[in-house]
C-alpha cells in the first residue's frame, strides 16, 4: 500500500486577489494552464477570508483593492502565526521605487510590476514555491 503524507500536495494553491476581473481572470488561466489550484477573490477582506480558510500556498495581489489595500493584507497575513508561512507577492501598476520598499515593509516576498509577463510570473512563483 502506498505511503500517504498528508502535508504532501499534488498542486499547489494559489490565491489571486484582483478587482479587475479581466485580469484576475487572465492570471487565473496562466496559473490553471500549469497544473495550479487558483482560488480568486475581488478583494482585501475576500482575500484574507480565503487565506484564512483554505489555506493557499501562495497569494499573488493586487496592492489597489476596494476596503483592504494589499500592503494590509500582506502585513495583517504575515503577522499571523499561523498564516505567515504563505507566500505572497505584491503587484500594481505602480512601478515607483517606494511601492516597492512599502511591499518589502509589509512583508511582501516579491513584488512585480503590472503589465507582468506570465514567464516571468510563473519564474518568480516556481521560486517562491520551491522547497529551500
Amino acid at each position: 500500500m502506498p505511503e500517504f503524507s498528508p502535508t504532501a500536495r499534488q498542486n499547489p494553491s494559489i490565491l489571486v486577489v484582483e478587482d479587475l476581473e479581466s485580469t484576475r481572470e487572465f492570471v487565473s488561466f496562466i496559473l490553471r494552464k500549469q497544473g495550479y489550484h487558483v482560488l480568486l477573490a475581488k478583494d482585501g477582506k475576500t482575500g484574507l477570508s480565503l487565506s484564512v480558510d483554505k489555506q493557499p500556498d501562495l497569494l499573488l495581489v493586487d496592492i489597489l483593492l476596494p476596503g483592504m489595500d494589499g500592503y494590509s493584507l500582506c502585513s495583517r497575513i504575515k503577522q499571523d502565526p499561523a498564516l505567515k508561512r504563505q507566500k505572497i507577492i505584491l503587484f500594481s501598476a505602480l512601478n515607483a521605487q517606494a511601492n516597492k520598499l512599502k511591499a518589502e515593509e509589509s512583508g511582501a516576498d516579491a513584488f512585480l510590476e503590472k503589465p507582468v509577463e506570465p514567464a516571468r510570473l510563473l519564474s518568480v512563483i516556481k521560486s517562491l514555491l520551491s522547497p529551500s
